[in-house]
């Protein structure tokens, strides 16, 4: 299984291009990949974006990757993983990115029709443990970070540009906690999994 997070130009997949991908192996964590490109030709730049992922047009227009070339690597890398199903943090765009891109370049969807879903898995894990769920106008508000902090992972540096590979880490530490009760990164071993009780106590008390 592969946790996978892109970043992208925008988020339209015909009008922008991705332009960085960041994935984990799940079932081996040591097995990672991180590559950044320069968007494909037409392809349109929204500054919005940029302000997420702090990568800016001039600089990957300095690319040496295409896009191409980067799905590429990216399916070959894929390729070896024995389970090639993607997990991600509301993985959709993504997959509907990387499924465009395929369909562009010719390349075969080796990856199924279904994801693993960590805001789902992150809902489902709340109920199962009697855990209120954080709402905001009738709305569950569950963000990675979040869902992080009720991992016991503190939250993102709000003022620090996104980066594929760090959030799909993150991500992937996230899934473990959840699903395995158990850390995936040493990285991330000095921050203890809270029990339920903890979590219930700091999260909603």
């Amino acid at each position: 299984m592969l946790v996978v997070d892109l970043e992208m130009s925008g988020l339209d997949s015909e009008r922008h291009s991705i332009i960085s991908i960041g994935a984990v192996d799940f079932w081996n964590p040591s097995r990672t990949m991180y590559l950044e490109c320069r968007m494909r030709p037409g392809a349109e730049y929204d500054p919005e974006a940029g302000l997420v992922h702090g990568l800016s047009k001039e600089y990957l227009e300095q690319q040496p990757l295409s896009e191409q070339q980067l799905v590429m690597q990216f399916l070959a890398w894929a390729g070896q993983s024995p389970v090639r199903v993607i997990m991600g943090m509301c993985p959709w765009k993504d997959l509907e990115f990387l499924s465009k891109a395929c369909e562009r370049y010719k390349f075969d969807w080796v990856f199924g029709h279904r994801a693993i879903d960590l805001h789902s898995v992150a809902i489902a894990h709340h109920f199962a443990n009697g855990v209120d769920l954080p709402m905001k106008d009738n709305i569950i508000k569950l963000g990675l970070d979040p869902i992080a902090q009720y991992c016991g992972i503190p939250p993102r540096n709000r003022n620090e540009p996104h980066n594929a590979l760090s959030d799909a880490k993150i991500t992937a530490e996230c899934f473990s906690r959840l699903l395995t009760k158990k850390g995936l990164f040493p990285e991330y071993e000095k921050f203890e999994i809270p029990s339920i009780k903890k979590k219930f106590g700091q999260m909603h008390g």
